[in-house]
């Protein structure tokens, strides 16, 4: 009995790690950080996709080279979903004042 017990015992744990690894065929994804920052003028947005201050990047600009401007934080969301980013975490940090900054984590699926 005490060797069918202990047989037992010593098969259990390579059993529970002889799981598939169910991460092989999970679709890989990228991520980036939007910093979005209200003026009286409207809403302006950097992104940032690598791992890069945000002092170093320079603010969304339109066709005309000009920083594009949103009128509402549903402008910005729409506009990033336009390009198949999903929002993940929104956070908010107090900078200049009474101003915040609103931070957008997004993802979408890598392209290969």
């Amino acid at each position: 009995m005490k060797k069918i017990f202990f047989f037992l015992l010593m098969i259990a744990p390579a059993y529970c790690f002889a799981q598939a690894d169910t991460l092989k065929n999970k679709q890989k994804e990228e991520f980036c950080e939007v910093l979005v920052r209200h003026y009286a003028s409207g809403y302006e947005l950097k992104i940032n996709n690598k791992d890069e201050d945000f002092d170093k990047i320079d603010w969304l600009k339109d066709a005309d080279n000009k920083k594009r401007k949103f009128k509402s934080t549903v402008g910005v969301l729409n506009y990033m979903s336009q390009y198949g980013w999903i929002p993940v975490t929104t956070f908010t940090e107090v900078t200049r004042g009474n101003s915040d900054d609103m931070h957008f984590v997004f993802k979408r699926p890598l392209t290969q």
